[in-house]
């Protein structure tokens, strides 16, 4: 009997930091889409839509603490598929110092690896009333602008009292569960919250890499976009996340 009543009071402890808004760590697990149909629209690869799944699909986990985030896979690829670019980055690592304002990726870029070192960008956020429910938290849904162009829209819970997200996503009022990018083919939302303060790293440790600035990626990203004719930018603009 006792042992049931402690389990009880465990259950009920751990609903009451819920209920009280009180949540500062964890681990996410997200699942990540990307409509390759959509990809390849318009582009050399169409001619094998027939013969490839819709969507790739992978898993990642985001743990979190007051202080910082760490996005790794999960997982690897559901399905590959041999053409796409960027395959290799589901053994991207990002690591975000949320006092800071810092962060450092992991990086790969076909068959080279850098790691990108800056601080974190401060994204124009626009809060709307629009909610949904995602793992079991109530999001509200707000929108961005990223790399002058590309329209993001987001879904944060203020269940969970930490300003991070997946990638580098950071600076609404809680912590962000959803990701939608319609340009890019994306969308990425939780599907597993674990309620478990875990050891993250002071940041990602990489031997004889090469070390750029995010303005430096962004030029290998635009010099490889315009040497590939006819190719779709989705597929490399997904490198900037």
């Amino acid at each position: 009997m006792k042992k049931y009543i402690c389990i009880l009071s465990t259950l009920l402890f751990n609903f009451t930091l819920l209920g009280q808004e009180i949540i500062h760590f964890g681990k996410i697990t997200f699942e990540k889409k990307i409509n390759v149909h959509k990809d390849i629209e318009g582009s050399n690869g169409e001619q094998f839509k027939s013969t490839i799944p819709k969507y790739q699909v992978t898993y990642l986990n985001l743990f979190f603490d007051n202080n910082s985030t760490y996005f790794e896979k999960a997982t690897n690829l559901l399905e590959k598929i041999p053409f796409i670019y960027d395959e290799n980055s589901i053994e991207d690592k990002i690591w975000v110092n949320l006092s800071e304002k810092k962060y450092k990726k992991q990086q790969h870029i076909l068959q080279d690896v850098f790691v990108i070192q800056d601080s974190c960008i401060d994204f124009n956020w626009k809060l709307t009333n629009e909610t949904r429910n995602i793992a079991g938290f109530e999001c509200y849904r707000a929108e961005t602008i990223i790399n002058d162009s590309v329209f993001v829209i987001a879904f944060y819970t203020d269940k969970i009292n930490v300003s991070g997200g997946p990638f580098y996503f950071k600076g609404l009022p809680g912590m962000i569960l959803g990701i939608v990018v319609p340009r890019l083919n994306l969308t990425l939302f939780a599907s597993a919250f674990e309620y478990k303060q875990y050891k993250l790293p002071n940041s990602i440790i990489i031997d004889k890499k090469n070390f750029i600035s995010q303005s430096q990626l962004r030029k290998i990203i635009s010099e490889f976009i315009s040497s590939r004719n006819n190719f779709p930018s989705s597929v490399f603009l997904r490198w900037l996340l």
